[in-house]
């Protein structure tokens, strides 16, 4: 079932989404959180880890495409927390800044 993740999602996120009154605002905002959830799980395939070890840093990112405006909006990714949890390696974060002419 393709709506499974996102009523994980929700679960996980439900005390940040439920103090959110709008409806609309609400379903925004998850929106953005599976954004960066997808984001994260490309970044957990074998084959960007693989990347990673070969010291390849592909870029991945998170994009949301506002209705209301036509625009799209880059969502955050934490990559000192992906750090922490083990999806990016220790030395990611000194590469891309060393890099970050090539990133721009």
């Amino acid at each position: 079932n393709w709506v499974a993740p996102i009523k994980d999602i929700y679960a996980r996120n439900r005390h940040e989404l439920n103090e959110i009154s709008d409806k609309a605002s609400m379903v925004d905002k998850l929106s953005e959180i599976n954004a960066v959830e997808q984001a994260k799980n490309i970044m957990k395939t074998p084959v960007y880890q693989r990347a990673l070890r070969n010291k390849r840093f592909p870029m991945v990112h998170a994009w949301i495409f506002n209705m209301y405006t036509g625009k799209i909006l880059r969502q955050e990714i934490n990559e000192a927390k992906l750090i922490e949890e083990g999806i990016l390696p220790d030395f990611y974060l000194e590469h891309i800044e060393t890099n970050k002419t090539y990133y721009e």
